[in-house]
Parts: C-alpha cells; sequence; structure tokens
C-alpha cells in the first residue's frame, strides 16, 4: 500500500489529555457515541476513522524498529508488559487526536476559517486519493466516503486554525546558524596486528602517513569512494568515505568533543574545494586521521528545509501553550472507553513496501501525513 498521503496535516501536535473514560449506550445518528466535548457528540465511525488512521501511521514510523526488535508489526501490536499495552497506547493516540481536530475546528469556526472554494477542490481530490490509495485504512475503518471526507476536512480546518494560532511567531533567524554546507572527506583508522591494537605511537605514525599519501590524491580531486577503494586491501589502515556530508554551524569547542565534532569544526571553516586535514588522539589514547573538503558553503535545498523545520518546531511551541489554554476552557470532555474496548488491531495496514524499495536503491517519494 502506498504511504504517501496527501498532505493533509493538522495534528501537528498530541496534547496530553485526562479526559475521563466513561461507560454508555449514547448514539447520535443512529450510532453509538464515542466521545462527548461540552455535550456535543461524536460518534463511534469518526473516532474508529482515528483508529486505524493512527494505526497506519504508527506502523509506517516504527516499521524498522518493530522489525529489528519485535521481529514484525503485529508482534508490536500483541505486546504488552506490565501497564504498558501497545493497542491501549494506540487508542489513547487516536482518541487524543481526535479531541484536539474536534476543538480546533470549534476555534476555527469562532475566528471565522473555513475552507476556500479552491480548498473545498483539493478537499475532492484528496478524498478520491485516499480512497483509492488507502484501501486497507478505510477497509479496517468500515468507513464510509462520507466518514473520509468529514475525516479529512476537519483535518484540513484544524491545520489552518493550527497556522492561525501560531502565525504571531518570530520569523527572524540567524542566518549562518541554519545554513547547511556539504562536505566529504575520509576518515583515516589504523587496523588492528594479530588481533589486538597497535602500540599508540604506531598508529600516529600510520594515521599521519597515510595522510600524506591521502592528501596527494586530495590534490587531483579524486572522489573519496574511489580514495577508500585503493586501500580495501591495505593491513595498516582502513579508509571510510564521507560523502554529502552535511555541516551545522557548530557549537563552541569543548573538552568532550569526539573526532566527529572536530572534523566538522574543521571542515564547516574551509573554503569550496578547499581540503584541510587532521589527527585526533581519541580519550583511549588512540588515534584516527580526517581529510575533509568543502564541496558547497551554502546548499540552498537543505538550507531552506533548516528554516522550514526551525519555523515548524517555534510553531509547536507556541501552538502547545496556547492549545492548552484553549483545552482548560473545555469543561465536559468524555471519552467512552465502552466503545473503544471494541477498537482492535487485528491485520497490519502498512505492508512496508516503501523500506524494501530504498533498501534496493528505489525511488523514495516525500511522506505527507496527518501528524
Amino acid at each position: 500500500m502506498k504511504h504517501h498521503l496527501t498532505k493533509i496535516a493538522a495534528l501537528i501536535l498530541a496534547a496530553c489529555l485526562f479526559a475521563m473514560p466513561v461507560t454508555g449506550c449514547l448514539q447520535v445518528d443512529g450510532d453509538r457515541v464515542a466521545l462527548t466535548i461540552d455535550g456535543e457528540r461524536y460518534s463511534r465511525a469518526e473516532a474508529l476513522m482515528y483508529f486505524h488512521y493512527a494505526q497506519y501511521v504508527t506502523e509506517f514510523n516504527i516499521y524498522s524498529l518493530a522489525e529489528s526488535l519485535y521481529g514484525g508489526l503485529m508482534n508490536y501490536w500483541t505486546y504488552s508488559s506490565g501497564d504498558y499495552n501497545s493497542v491501549d497506547m494506540l487508542r489513547e493516540d487516536a482518541m487524543q487526536q481526535m479531541i484536539q481536530a474536534k476543538i480546533l475546528n470549534k476555534e476555527a469556526e469562532k475566528d471565522g476559517i473555513a475552507l476556500t472554494e479552491e480548498e473545498e477542490k483539493t478537499l475532492t481530490r484528496t478524498v478520491n486519493r485516499f480512497l483509492r490509495d488507502n484501501e486497507a485504512v478505510v477497509n479496517a475503518a468500515e468507513a464510509s466516503k462520507d466518514v473520509v471526507t468529514s475525516f479529512i476536512r476537519e483535518n484540513m480546518i484544524a491545520n489552518k486554525e493550527f497556522l492561525h494560532l501560531t502565525e504571531s511567531i518570530d520569523t527572524s533567524y540567524d542566518e549562518e546558524a541554519l545554513t547547511i554546507k556539504l562536505a566529504e572527506g575520509v576518515i583515516i583508522a589504523p587496523k588492528q596486528k594479530d588481533g589486538e591494537d597497535r602500540p599508540v605511537e604506531e598508529q600516529k605514525e600510520l594515521v599521519e602517513k597515510y595522510i600524506e599519501e591521502a592528501l596527494h590524491l586530495f590534490e587531483t580531486a579524486q572522489k573519496v569512494d574511489l580514495i577508500a577503494e585503493l586501500y580495501t586491501d591495505n593491513e595498516e589502515i582502513g579508509i571510510t568515505p564521507l560523502s554529502n556530508y552535511e555541516l551545522t554551524m557548530p557549537a563552541e569547542e569543548t573538552e568532550e568533543d569526539n573526532g566527529t565534532k572536530k572534523f566538522e569544526r574543521m571542515a564547516w571553516n574551509l573554503k569550496k574545494d578547499e581540503y584541510e586535514s587532521l589527527v585526533v588522539e581519541n580519550k583511549d589514547g588512540s588515534y584516527v586521521g580526517y581529510i575533509g573538503r568543502m564541496v558547497n558553503e551554502h546548499d540552498d535545498e537543505r538550507t531552506e528545509t533548516a528554516v522550514k523545520k526551525e519555523m515548524t518546531s517555534r510553531r509547536k511551541t507556541l501552538f502547545k501553550e496556547v492549545y492548552q489554554g484553549i483545552l482548560d476552557s473545555y469543561k465536559k470532555i468524555h471519552v467512552y472507553s465502552e466503545v473503544l474496548g471494541d477498537f482492535n488491531v487485528s491485520a497490519t495496514l502498512y505492508d512496508g513496501s516503501d523500506y524494501k524499495e530504498m533498501e534496493s536503491g528505489g525511488d523514495n517519494e516525500e511522506v505527507y501525513y496527518i501528524d
């Protein structure tokens, strides 16, 4: 199943809620009530849509971790330890997201925020794509087209309200602090001899010797991958290439800096095509060498992404504060545990195909989802 969902991000931050679970058999539109907010009722069908979409997003986000730690996603969903139960956590997360979306829609109505004509067209396209590309989610949630439409609509509106509530963030920033540079280089490390580390002085001599050799290759603009290949069978040292290495402005130097931090600080100050070497003595007395070359002093695309991440972080920080105040103004939030208790994971919704494609060198599309 494809996971590149249309971007309808709204649930930017799932605030911690302490809604009291209660039981009951209230109904709305012929369906059982799963949630009430200050007396307004929301159905089981809506909650089930949030539950299984949260399942899908969770499975995508933890796919590799679940494979390595649990032996698969279904093993993750059946895992429990003490008071921790994966499905219980999923129920709680889904309801937090649903409550937040409903409250933001209420606030949007107060603020006069609604979908524009163009956004209504986007909604139609998004619903059709969602039904086509996410059949497993729709089927698990037993969702009609109307339920899917309502789900996507309220998240689009919630996202607009999120932007409205956080429009006062400070958008100024230190350009250098968010600049992303690209470097390349090699790491030169002595190999063991007869299964043991070489004497410290010998390590230092080997690192210095091979740095000098490798610097001659850098003079000829040799690619770092090819430099490393030249030393594949060398019994004295190993060379690890560093390609398209992202650099951010380094923090102030400290005594705790390791070799990587020292390499990054050295490389940061280079001009395009300049290169420099560095010999580092590790805390255990061993030695390692670095050669770094500047490839791009300002990667526009990566820098733009860094700026967007910073602005998003500021929005989230402000939203957490503002939303908590809004949440406190709603006095009666009830989750019907009797209804939610029937929500379970009987099958996985994400098949891991994207990870398999990435491992085999396939194209990797940007992922968008309600977050």
